[in-house]
């Protein structure tokens, strides 16, 4: 049923097989996204001791291993629409690079909290109604944040102070915009969507040097 698995399983060398480059014989990247696999992600996968780069987004593959944390050189992991996410993933030091879907894990799920990954530059997560995650405070190295369906307080980012895009899209906060937003100097792109903000809109956050984009649509903020 894959869309592309050409040389998969033949006698062919492995960079010749669908979605995988090697090094010196060993694999470092695995990129399968959107090819229609279905099951769970095996354990043998871990056994890839010099893989970085893992990208199975937009496949049907609702379980992943905690056996992934064993992947200690990974940077770059996309998900795809996954049932249950494996915390050890939140203590993988070495990703630069995260995109999750959430939205079928339970509302019940252990909070996430991303303090311990502190090499993380990009972080996109989607989920459906459940809480905003915490330790993104101490990201410092965070370039670009997205998070979509999250629940409660305006996450915590004052700290990242090298973030140049921030989008937080179909959340519930009902608070206003924070006023330390406006020290985030290096933002270019500022996507606050259909969140439930309220109160008056901080007039310096048109004066930050760098910002291209702003979006504040579907709240109930005042001001221009």
């Amino acid at each position: 049923n894959w869309r592309n698995n050409e040389n998969w399983c033949s006698d062919k060398p492995l960079n010749e097989w669908a979605g995988v480059d090697t090094e010196e014989g060993f694999v470092v990247s695995l990129q399968l996204e959107g090819n229609n696999l279905i099951g769970n992600l095996p354990d043998e996968v871990a056994n890839l001791k010099f893989l970085y780069i893992l990208n199975i987004d937009g496949n049907n593959i609702p379980y992943i291993s905690d056996k992934i944390q064993h992947l200690s050189v990974l940077q770059k992991l996309d998900l795809p629409r996954i049932k249950c996410l494996p915390q050890e993933i939140l203590s993988m030091t070495n990703i630069v690079e995260l995109r999750i879907d959430l939205r079928d894990c339970s509302k019940d799920m252990e909070r996430l909290d991303f303090s311990r990954m502190l090499n993380l530059w990009a972080l996109e997560l989607s989920a459906d109604n459940i809480e905003f995650p915490i330790g993104l405070q101490s990201l410092h190295k965070l370039y670009h944040l997205h998070l979509n369906g999250f629940v409660g307080e305006f996450p915590d980012v004052r700290n990242c102070t090298e973030l140049r895009r921030l989008s937080i899209n179909n959340s519930s906060i009902s608070s206003t915009i924070p006023n330390w937003l406006t020290n985030l100097t290096n933002l270019e792109m500022l996507h606050l969507e259909g969140l439930g903000l309220k109160g008056e809109i901080p007039r310096e956050i048109y004066s930050l040097p760098y910002l291209q984009s702003i979006i504040l649509r579907e709240n109930q903020l005042e001001g221009n």
